[in-house]
């Protein structure tokens, strides 16, 4: 069960998630623009393909859909400290920018929970020195926290992402339901005040 002041702490995982979801989203419109405007195609799937190498190879945690980077996230395994964490948050979404951009197959399903674990995980570790609550902030519930939240703002689909995190983690928790509602739906408000489309909208936009 969550208290009063840590419900104000997911608040501002939730402004923070928010911040890094549309610079995805911003991201992935800029790259599909110059796409759209390339008159040597055929360089794309090169110079992306370098450029996602480089960024696996200074973050292997990054590598595929990073599934297993994100389970290690919420059952506590992972040992990144809170920077590195955020790092990796940013580094998942240019490096998916990039897959999806040069014409290989990918999504942002997958790297928005990635981000989003990340992002939540880290945010706890970051705020707990100045914690004024009887306990510590949890990790875990955390980065379930900021999975729901990040496809909230990328997909648009609050109640969509509190049901698919739930499934996906096999969180039994339900003292974590009203923090997911929380998050969920001030991302999703923020975020349509900020940038209205979705990832899914925006090429239709253009």
């Amino acid at each position: 069960r969550s208290s009063f002041p840590e419900l104000i702490a997911y608040a501002g995982l939730a402004i923070l998630v928010v911040g890094v979801g549309l610079f995805f989203l911003w991201l992935l419109d800029r790259m599909e623009r110059i796409t759209a405007r390339s008159t040597r195609a055929w360089r794309l799937p090169i110079l992306c393909g370098f450029g996602v190498a480089a960024i696996v190879f200074v973050g292997p945690q990054l590598f595929g859909t990073g599934q297993r980077f994100t389970n290690e996230v919420l059952s506590g395994r992972a040992t990144e400290v809170w920077w590195v964490l955020m790092l990796l948050a940013l580094g998942k979404g240019v490096a998916t920018a990039l897959t999806t951009n040069s014409g290989a197959s990918g999504g942002a399903f997958m790297p928005s929970l990635f981000m989003g674990a990340a992002l939540g995980s880290g945010f706890a570790q970051m705020a707990n020195p100045f914690w004024f609550g009887s306990t510590d902030l949890n990790p875990g519930a955390f980065a379930v926290v900021g999975m729901a939240a990040m496809f909230s703002v990328v997909g648009r689909a609050p109640l969509t992402a509190i049901l698919i995190v739930f499934e996906v983690t096999g969180a039994r928790d339900y003292g974590l339901i009203l923090p997911l509602m929380l998050v969920a739906t001030l991302a999703t408000f923020l975020a349509e005040r900020i940038h209205p489309e979705s990832v899914y909208t925006q090429a239709l936009r253009r």
